[in-house]
């Protein structure tokens, strides 16, 4: 019977030490946290770089092309890339291109504003602004010519052609779809071949009296702007009535 217990005894006392074995075993199983280690000598922040491709193209465009040179035997032209101001200055006529890409200015076509002719220039010549960008333009006294396809397809809103020109020629502003005024003086005496079609929005033409605007001779229906015109002034104002005086033939 002693014997009996005695073993009882000892087969508790082994399983408490066996329980008390597996505790701390069992502890150091725990999965531990995944590392969050990175190598920061592979692994960077990518940078952060403005994106100015257009920019770049814009600025290097303009500055690999000429930005002053000479367009007539007296005539010097400057280009200002921080107005977009193109400027032609001297004396005499404007030198006549064969197309609108041999103008020296071509290159520049996009990023011109707008054109100042100074007094003294004395024509414009043939394809001279052909497909230029273009808003106004200012024209002096003086002016005797505007050549062929000198503004076609250009983006002027308005032109007032000065006192002295006589001759506006064909294709001249032959489609300008923004443009919407033309102001044409009593100096003018003929109007080429389509010189003003196709400008959807050309709205208003100014003249100064109608003997004189009967006097020009227009090369067919298209080089007439009122054809296109809904509105004619004279002398600054809208007509009610149309009077055609007894020496207009």
């Amino acid at each position: 019977k002693d014997t009996l217990i005695s073993k009882r005894i000892i087969s508790i006392l082994m399983v408490l030490f066996l329980l008390l074995s597996i505790v701390p075993v069992s502890a150091s199983w725990q999965q531990e946290e995944p590392s969050t280690y990175e190598d920061e000598a592979y692994i960077e922040e990518p940078e952060t770089v403005e994106d100015t491709t257009d920019k770049v193209s814009t600025i290097s465009a303009a500055s690999n092309a000429a930005t002053s040179g000479v367009c007539g035997d007296n005539l010097t032209w400057e280009f200002d890339e921080s107005t977009g101001t193109l400027t032609i200055s001297g004396t005499g006529e404007m030198w006549n291109w064969t197309d609108g890409n041999n103008a020296p200015w071509y290159d520049l076509r996009t990023y011109t504003e707008s054109v100042i002719i100074e007094p003294g220039v004395t024509s414009i010549g043939d394809y001279a602004f052909e497909y230029s960008w273009m808003k106004s333009i200012d024209l002096p006294e003086g002016i005797i010519d505007i050549g062929e396809y000198a503004f076609y397809q250009s983006q002027l809103k308005s032109i007032l052609i000065p006192d002295g020109v006589k001759t506006i020629w064909h294709y001249a502003f032959c489609h300008c779809s923004s443009l919407t005024s033309v102001t044409i003086p009593p100096s003018v005496t003929g109007i080429g071949k389509w010189a003003f079609s196709l400008c959807p929005k050309l709205y208003d033409v100014y003249i100064f009296d109608v003997p004189s605007w009967c006097k020009i001779s227009f090369y067919d229906r298209e080089s007439n702007p009122v054809k296109s015109a809904g509105n004619l002034y004279i002398d600054g104002k809208k007509p009610t009535e149309l009077v055609v005086p007894e020496e207009v033939k």
